[in-house]
């Protein structure tokens, strides 16, 4: 064997035409040098963590060619960390990240502010030595933690103590709210827990505070059922006003179904329209049709698509049937009719007279108890709103019965099967009817506006081109002459014409003829024929006409 730290015993030459023997690895912290090559042959490849091979200078071991190793840093507190995913070394050729350089935003960062703001523990450095806690006395919990911590916000929320909430359960006296009641019922403890916290009583302070407080409202005989049927209590009279509303909603839409004269019309004037436009086809002739046809008026349009037979409708309404109006005011209890699920009434019934039920077993449980607690006031509280919530279930029942007949017979009467629809489907053709038909009439008359002012400004337009061409008329006459007033003015006008047409009008007699000819009389005396009129006018001057 070799000497320690001696080179190590050479391989065997190989045999003729075969590889030779690869050397033994070297002895830990020694690194021996690689076996010479063979003749003709290029030299091993160098070891990992080497020098570079000759030819390549600059390149780092394990990292691309140009890629030159990360700057370690040292920050004075120990600092959170990013969670990024790496790239690996080896695939950063041709990327963005071999040619980063963030070294030159050193100049420009903070890295005390860093430390400051993203140091571990409120940046207090790794080298500052902390201040032992003082150790807290450990509290006994044997609740559920998710309960418990549900159970210290419910406390949160009020003032009493443990004490004070045990007494108001106690005395049934209305100090606590209707949320309280509700919320501590959700929280309040089960019997198991109570028999795991019941052995730590006389070691209350060791307890948690959810401990504690089930161990004090514990004392309540019979505390789950309790708080259920005060609950039940508070929500009596809003379920059971909720149930007579819908039930008077579905018994006036009914009845409104049957009564309403505006509502018979208008179905008969829709059949009348039917069988006009299906003359000819196989549905010719009806005698009736289902309701649920007038849910699908509206997709029935005009030739030209610009309405539907729903506006057709109620153009007709509003002009030639008045009295069809007042079908809105009839089925005004439609809409909410239509909101009613029947099942869902009659199971909220079902649930109400069960409540009562189980109050009627706990009352009897509480007057059976021989060691019923003084201050306990459930059953001086309760046996009164037994006997009412009982009076007002039983009026519910009775109306609820009183109301399905009623929607009965309005099915039966538009040929419907009860069985087969619930009043939220009929009445809601209904609802959807009127809100369909009042949309339509705003439409209408939505149109009729705009064609109001298209032809008001047609007649505007009209007017103006009348007004225009009358004013262009009397200025054209204005500037015309009017030659057929007298001979005088067309003597003149004569006299005009003449005078351009020879060229005297450019010469100064040519105005002294004009006023010579005006000057002259407009008639010539008569002489007797053969005497000359020098003759004739002589001895005329001076004598008087």
């Amino acid at each position: 064997p070799p000497m320690m730290g001696g080179p190590g015993i050479p391989p065997p030459p190989p045999m003729m035409g075969q590889p030779g023997v690869p050397p033994p690895p070297p002895m830990p912290g020694f690194g021996g040098p690689p076996p010479p090559p063979m003749p003709g042959m290029g030299g091993p490849p160098p070891p990992p963590g080497g020098p570079p091979p000759p030819g390549m200078p600059g390149m780092v071991p394990g990292l691309p060619l140009g890629v030159k190793p990360k700057k370690k840093y040292k920050p004075k507190a120990k600092m959170k960390k990013l969670p990024w995913k790496q790239i690996a070394p080896m695939k950063l050729e041709n990327t963005f990240w071999a040619k980063a350089e963030e070294d030159k935003f050193e100049s420009i960062l903070s890295f005390d502010s860093l430390e400051a703001r993203f140091a571990m523990g409120g940046g207090k450095k790794v080298t500052e030595q902390k201040k032992p806690k003082k150790q807290e006395q450990t509290k006994i919990s044997v609740v559920d933690g998710k309960k418990s911590y549900a159970v210290s916000i419910f406390l949160g929320t009020t003032k009493k103590s443990f004490e004070e909430i045990r007494d108001n359960l106690l005395s049934m006296e209305s100090q606590l709210s209707q949320s309280f009641i509700q919320q501590l019922c959700a929280q309040a403890p089960e019997p198991n827990e109570l028999e795991m916290i019941e052995p730590y009583r006389e070691k209350r302070n060791e307890l948690g505070t959810t401990e504690q407080f089930f161990l004090v409202i514990g004392e309540v005989p019979r505390l789950k059922p309790r708080l259920q049927t005060m609950v039940f209590k508070h929500e009596f009279m809003e379920k059971i006003e909720s149930v007579n509303a819908e039930i008077k909603a579905v018994m006036d839409a009914s009845t409104a179904l049957l009564e309403s004269k505006a509502l018979h019309e208008l179905m008969q004037l829709v059949l009348l329209i039917g069988n006009y436009m299906n003359s000819g086809g196989y549905n010719a002739g009806s005698y009736g049709y289902r309701i649920s046809f007038l849910d699908q008026m509206h997709n029935t349009k005009t030739s030209d698509n610009k309405s539907s037979m729903l506006h057709f409708l109620a153009d007709i309404i509003d002009k030639r049937c008045p009295n069809i109006k007042n079908v809105h005011k009839d089925l005004m209890s439609c809409p909410s009719a239509a909101r009613v699920v029947l099942s869902a009434a009659k199971s909220e019934v079902q649930q109400l007279e069960n409540g009562i039920n189980k109050l009627k077993n706990l009352l009897e449980a509480f007057e059976n108890d021989a060691n019923r607690l003084e201050n306990d006031k459930f059953v001086v509280f309760m046996k009164p709103f037994k006997e009412f919530a009982n009076g007002k279930i039983q009026e519910t029942k009775d109306a609820q019965e009183k109301m399905t007949k009623k929607f009965v017979k309005a099915c039966e009467y538009f040929g419907e099967n009860p069985s087969d629809v619930e009043p939220e489907e009929i009445f809601g053709i209904f609802s959807r009817l009127l809100t369909r038909l009042e949309q339509a009439q705003k439409d209408n008359e939505k149109e009729a506006e705009m064609k109001r002012k298209e032809a008001a400004r047609l007649e505007a337009e009209k007017q103006k081109l009348l007004d225009k061409e009358k004013r262009k008329d009397q200025s054209k006459r204005r500037r015309t002459f009017n030659i057929d007033q007298g001979s005088k003015d067309k003597g003149i006008m004569d006299d005009l014409v003449a005078e351009l047409t020879n060229g005297t009008a450019f010469r100064g007699g040519a105005t002294k003829n004009r006023r010579r000819r005006e000057e002259q009389p407009a008639t010539v005396p008569e002489v007797d024929e053969g005497v000359p009129v020098s003759k004739a006018t002589e001895g005329t001057e001076g004598t008087a006409c």
